[in-house]
């Protein structure tokens, strides 16, 4: 969604790289089940607050609120350690992208009015705008401090091992993550749109 068909295509770009970037980092250190589930859970939730509020949609942005939400708290657990060594190259990138997504991200929501009436007031504007990306924010809080004893093992292993070691069940989470698109093609033959 966008403005124009440019907008578009930026806005897609931009949160591709947000899920590759995010993504990748926390799968990275709570493992592939633990990252399908954070994933399902945030999808999850959205869908029945997007059903309550009677919303047109967000795209699938609450979802990288989830994941910001998310690296908020290993950002936050990764204080304890005496290093930050599991994160020099990340680390500042991060921080910064975590300030762009909480602080610029809301603003500029409000002013987009693409789930709301251009001519509502600032306030209706800024809630309407960023109810979804608070919610999965707080989701992706709340997994993080759900998983938080997990989060600092894996990133002490990390720091001593130099590499994070997952269980079996993190190495074929990706069987479980294929009944997605599965699903979704059922849903296309069974009810054409």
């Amino acid at each position: 969604h966008g403005f124009t068909d440019v907008s578009a295509v930026i806005h897609l770009i931009i949160n591709l790289i947000l899920f590759w970037f995010l993504g990748t980092f926390i799968e990275k250190v709570i493992g592939s089940f633990r990252f399908l589930v954070l994933t399902c859970l945030s999808c999850f939730v959205y869908i029945i607050f997007h059903r309550l509020l009677l919303s047109l949609g967000q795209g699938f942005s609450p979802v990288i609120m989830t994941y910001a939400g998310f690296v908020f708290m290993i950002l936050n657990q990764s204080k304890y350690l005496k290093t930050k060594s599991a994160f020099d190259d990340y680390y500042r990138l991060l921080l910064g992208m975590e300030i762009i997504i909480w602080l610029i991200v809301p603003v500029i929501m409000m002013f987009i009015p693409l789930y709301y009436d251009s001519d509502s007031s600032l306030v209706d504007a800024f809630f309407l705008g960023n109810i979804f990306h608070v919610i999965g924010g707080l989701i992706g809080v709340a997994m993080g401090y759900y998983f938080k004893r997990h989060i600092k093992e894996m990133l002490l292993h990390q720091m001593r091992k130099k590499y994070i070691k997952h269980s079996v069940l993190d190495q074929y989470s990706f069987l479980i993550a294929m009944l997605v698109p599965l699903y979704l093609i059922l849903i296309f033959f069974i009810n054409p749109i």
